[in-house]
C-alpha cells in the first residue's frame, strides 16, 4: 500500500464517508475506490480534483499530504513551479520549468511522454519533453522502442513504479529488454521511477532519474515520488494546452522544405550532408533551419527536432518511439 492510498483512505474515514457513498459521489464502482485505497491503482486527474472538492482540500494534499519522509519543495516553491507551468506557452518553456523543478529536488534526467488515448494510427499524436540528448533518443528509436516495457506499464497501470520493480516484472521475458535496461541504467538513468498519468483523452508517462545509483540518491528519488506525481499531473494539463495550440499553428506555418530539413536533422545528418543531399548550399540549409526555429519557438536544432516530432510533423514521427497502447 502506498502513502497516497493510505492518505485517501484516511481522508475518507475522517470525513465519515463510506466506500459505497464515495463511489456514488464519483459515479464509479466501489471496487475502484477499494483499488485506490489498497494501492492497486491511483485516481485519474479528474477524480483527484473531485476528491479534493469532496474532502475540502487541494490536489497537492490529496497526492502528497504531510508524509514525514516525503521530500518536496516548500509549498510556496511548488506553487511557483505550478504557476509557471500554467503560464508556459511553448514546449521549450515547459522543458526548462521541469528541469528547474528537478534541480530543486536534486534529481537528474527526465522523459515526459503524452499520447492521445484514442489514436491508433501509425503516427499517434505524441508530445515528448525531455532533457536527454538526441543521440540516445535516435539510438532508442532504432534499437529499443518496440521492446521497451515502460510505456506498456504506463498504459495499463496508474500507480508509480520504481525501475527495480518494473525490471522484476519483465525479467527473463526478452534478452533485448534486459539489454535495454542495462544500457539505460549505464548511460541515461541509473535509478528511475515511472509515473503513469491518465486523463480523459490522453495517457502520459513521467520518467525521472536519480543522480546516481547510490542508496542516498535512490532514497531521495523514492521520497520525492508523491511530489513528482503532483507535478506530473500539472505537466499533463500544461502540455495538453500547449500541444493544442502548437497543432493549430505549426501545421500551417512550416513549409515542406523546412520539414524536409528537420527530418534530415532527426535522422542524424550533418548540415553539409543535408546540403549535398538536397543540392543546395550550406547557407540555404542554415536559413531554413533558422526560419523553422523562429516559427516553432525553438532555441536550438535539438529542440527543433523534438518539437516537430512531438507535434507529429515528421514523416517518421518520434511518436513511434513510444510504444503505448491507445
Amino acid at each position: 500500500m502506498t502513502y497516497i492510498s493510505k492518505h485517501i483512505s484516511k481522508l475518507r474515514k475522517d470525513s465519515k464517508i463510506s466506500v459505497i457513498a464515495l463511489a456514488q459521489m464519483l459515479n464509479i464502482s466501489r471496487h475502484s475506490v477499494y483499488k485506490w485505497e489498497t494501492g492497486v491503482s491511483t485516481p485519474s486527474i479528474q477524480h483527484l480534483k473531485k476528491l479534493s472538492e469532496i474532502f475540502n482540500t487541494d490536489l497537492e494534499t490529496i497526492l502528497s499530504g504531510d508524509h514525514p519522509h516525503t521530500k518536496k519543495p516548500q509549498k510556496t516553491e511548488l506553487d511557483n513551479f505550478i504557476k509557471k507551468l500554467e503560464n508556459a506557452q511553448s514546449f521549450s518553456s515547459l522543458t526548462k520549468i521541469i528541469i528547474n523543478f528537478m534541480k530543486s529536488l536534486n534529481l537528474d534526467r527526465f522523459i515526459y511522454n503524452q499520447i492521445f488515448r484514442g489514436d491508433t494510427s501509425n503516427k499517434p499524436l505524441v508530445t515528448i519533453l525531455t532533457d536527454i540528448g538526441i543521440d540516445w533518443q535516435i539510438k532508442y528509436a532504432e534499437r529499443y522502442s518496440r521492446i521497451d516495457p515502460t510505456w506498456d506499464y504506463a498504459a495499463t497501470h496508474t500507480a508509480p513504479i520504481l525501475c527495480d520493480d518494473l525490471i522484476k516484472q519483465v525479467s527473463g521475458s526478452n534478452d533485448r529488454i534486459t539489454e535495454f535496461f542495462a544500457d539505460m541504467r549505464k548511460n541515461i538513468a541509473p535509478y528511475f521511477v515511472v509515473i503513469p498519468i491518465h486523463g480523459p483523452c490522453c495517457l502520459a508517462a513521467f520518467v525521472i532519474s536519480a543522480k546516481d545509483n547510490s542508496k542516498a540518491s535512490q532514497d531521495n528519488l523514492h521520497n520525492s515520488i508523491s511530489t513528482l506525481t503532483v507535478f506530473g499531473h500539472h505537466i499533463y494539463e500544461a502540455t495538453h494546452r500547449v500541444a493544442e495550440k502548437k497543432e493549430i499553428s505549426h501545421n500551417s506555418s512550416l513549409t515542406q522544405k523546412e520539414l524536409s530539413i528537420i527530418n534530415h536533422l532527426a535522422n542524424g545528418l550533418t548540415i553539409k550532408e543535408i546540403a549535398e543531399k538536397n543540392f543546395i548550399t550550406i547557407a540555404a540549409v542554415n536559413a531554413r533551419i533558422s526560419s523553422a526555429k523562429i516559427k516553432m519557438g525553438a532555441n536550438n536544432r535539438e529542440q527543433l527536432v523534438l518539437m516537430a516530432a512531438s507535434a507529429n510533423l515528421l514523416p517518421h514521427s518520434f511518436g513511434r518511439m513510444i510504444r503505448m497502447k491507445a
